[in-house]
């Protein structure tokens, strides 16, 4: 209960208190300590009669009292499911950045390597091509090579093939001779 109804409360309390003594006793000094004794000896019932008794007023601020602390019991619990809400919703955009950064990471590592691969790549087919060309070359100067010397071996049978009738012939003649 909220701090404003117990004063009320009491208050009322001791008025009924008072009143009840007043109604019971008499202004003389040996009534009035009776009636003294009488609320010391019993002073749970006068009060608990007191606090059954219908007062509106009294049960007016208990009940505003209690919804007013139901009020701020449910306000405070709203509060605190905010807070969890947002200490939720900040740890997941955390997350969710700390996952983002990552993946960015992740791709911009990727991309390097690909780069460093499709450079190993090309400077490596470049490599491969200027190979290619200069053995296209050498063959080439081969076959240059091997033409002329085929052409040169070719005269030479030829002139060859002109001369072995000659020598057949003396070979013929020789063998005939013999």
């Amino acid at each position: 209960m909220s701090r404003d109804v117990f004063p009320t409360l009491f208050g009322a309390l001791r008025d009924r208190l008072a009143a009840d003594v007043g109604a019971k006793g008499s202004n003389t000094l040996a009534s009035t300590a009776t009636v003294s004794v009488s609320v010391y000896h019993v002073p749970s019932n006068a009060l608990l009669a007191s606090i059954l008794a219908p007062d509106t007023n009294v049960h007016q601020s208990v009940i505003q009292g209690i919804r007013h602390e139901k009020r701020l019991q449910v306000l405070q619990r709203k509060r605190l499911s905010l807070r969890k809400m947002g200490e939720a919703k900040r740890k997941q955009q955390q997350t969710l950045q700390a996952l983002a950064v990552a993946e960015c990471d992740m791709a911009l590592q990727d991309a390097s390597m690909h780069d460093e691969k499709f450079q190993y790549y090309v400077t490596e087919t470049h490599f491969k091509a200027a190979a290619r060309l200069q053995c296209t070359a050498e063959i080439k100067k081969a076959l240059d090579r091997m033409e002329s010397v085929a052409a040169d071996a070719t005269e030479e049978s030829e002139s060859m093939v002109n001369c072995q009738p000659c020598r057949s012939s003396t070979w013929f003649c020789f063998k005939m001779r013999c």
